[in-house]
């Protein structure tokens, strides 16, 4: 649907506060806060307000969409809910001075239709409820989800905001080049993301210090379910070890280990057999 130039005017209207805003010394230096913690040089304790109940607080109407067009829109929600924010509760945010504008791409990154309807509707807000038909009835069901390419950008569109700044990096616990495997999965190479993530334990320092508000290990665990399930050799002596396991044929080794010391436990481990 083109824009209107009713739907121009509102849009450049609230664009121009929005920059107004991002404008202001005050971004400069609460950016500068948030640079000091992510290189662990923290001048105060910061403040991120991410989870607002956005159907409760249009009071004074300024929160009502204007736009026709669904597109614009979801964007033009976005410019009012940062306005609001900074005018009212904002803590350390930083407005940004541009609006990323996501490639308006649909895809099914399973391979499978979502089947849903609308079981309520809240009169009083924007609150509705959905009811969604099981497509994964059994265990079986699991083979119909076929990914295709575009699924990184589909479930986490978020990773092509990576501006470069390497604070994931630097905040990783594991010494992983974390923004490395995110380039990874914005070019669809999979295998190279699971192979540069393997060691992540998804303590989240990674996203927490991310200005693009990136799920580092979740993109990271992502990668590794599709390319140990589409893309690697399947491990058939895994495969046979599983079933050995679940018949039994460990069972009292298992419990040897369980009542063995710690220390002995970490020797056990640190001089166990590795494959190649």
């Amino acid at each position: 649907m083109p824009l209107t130039e009713k739907d121009r005017n509102v849009l450049r209207e609230l664009a121009k506060e929005y920059m107004e805003i991002a404008v202001l010394p005050v971004q400069k230096e609460k950016k500068a806060l948030w640079q000091d913690l992510n290189r662990l040089h923290m001048q105060r304790p910061m403040l991120n307000m991410d989870q607002i109940p956005w159907h409760e607080m249009d009071v004074d109407g300024s929160l009502k969409n204007q736009v026709e067009d669904p597109y614009w829109r979801n964007i033009e929600t976005g410019l009012r809910r940062s306005i609001y924010q900074f005018r009212h509760m904002p803590v350390d945010m930083v407005v940004q001075p541009y609006i990323t504008l996501y490639r308006p791409i649909y895809c099914d990154p399973f391979g499978m239709q979502v089947e849903k309807d609308t079981a309520s509707i809240d009169s009083k807000s924007d609150v509705f409820s959905m009811h969604f038909t099981n497509l994964l009835e059994n265990e079986e069901d699991i083979e119909k989800i076929k990914p295709t390419e575009q699924i990184m950008m589909q479930l986490y569109p978020e990773i092509y905001s990576c501006i470069g700044c390497n604070a994931c990096t630097k905040a990783c616990t594991q010494d992983l080049n974390v923004m490395q495997y995110i380039a990874y999965a914005q070019r669809g190479e999979l295998e190279k993301c699971a192979e540069e993530s393997f060691d992540c334990v998804s303590c989240g320092c990674c996203s927490v210090r991310c200005p693009a508000e990136i799920s580092h290990p979740m993109v990271a665990l992502l990668a590794r379910r599709l390319t140990g399930k589409y893309i690697a050799p399947e491990a058939k002596h895994l495969t046979k070890r599983v079933e050995e396991i679940h018949e039994g044929a460990y069972d009292d080794l298992i419990e040897q280990i369980m009542h063995k010391p710690i220390t002995e436990m970490q020797e056990l481990y640190n001089n166990r057999e590795i494959e190649k």
